[in-house]
């Protein structure tokens, strides 16, 4: 079964480093086949017969851990989660000149943290979750560092990362 690790925040502002061919490699000696990854902000395309998301998520933390000396978030979505999450996706071509985000979290937020991220959006940022996928649109002109996307994992205090639109199809792709 084809699944794809999500890593939060590697390689960001120098912190956390880890070279995407290394970690190709510490998993694939872990035993995990078919390892790809997709720029170096931590997205690793994988097979492997387990089946559970959690199960892979400890298991490719531990690797990291081991491998690299880094406590790394990671949530791992399975090809057919992608592919559900890329069809559900309230955009629509008038939403196309905007900045579009897919947040994935590690759980669905219970009701008031649901209603939290109802509460949130704003005319420079629209949140819709959808089980345990947040999409973002966001106003171009907004920098992300003033976005409340930049914080949403502060708000929910779950764990979550964050792919813009573009690189989620590019890694769906990337799986088929």
């Amino acid at each position: 079964m084809k699944f794809v690790a999500f890593l939060r925040g590697i390689n960001v502002s120098g912190q956390r480093i880890i070279k995407m061919k290394e970690l190709s490699e510490a998993l694939t000696d872990s035993g995990y086949e078919g390892v790809k990854t997709y720029i170096q902000s931590g997205n690793v395309i994988f097979e492997s017969q387990k089946k559970s998301t959690a199960v892979l998520s400890g298991d490719i933390s531990n690797v990291i851990k081991k491998s690299f000396g880094h406590d790394v978030d990671i949530i791992v979505v399975s090809q057919n989660e992608l592919e559900k999450i890329i069809d559900k996706a309230p955009f629509k071509k008038k939403d196309l000149d905007k900045k579009l985000y897919v947040t994935f979290i590690s759980a669905k937020p219970d009701s008031e943290k649901t209603k939290l991220i109802k509460s949130l959006s704003n005319p420079m940022e629209t949140f819709i979750l959808n089980g345990s996928t947040l999409y973002t649109i966001r106003n171009p002109k907004l920098s992300f560092d003033k976005t409340v996307l930049g914080t949403i994992d502060k708000k929910l205090k779950m764990t979550v990362t964050t792919r813009n639109w573009n690189v989620v199809n590019k890694v769906y792709e990337l799986m088929n």
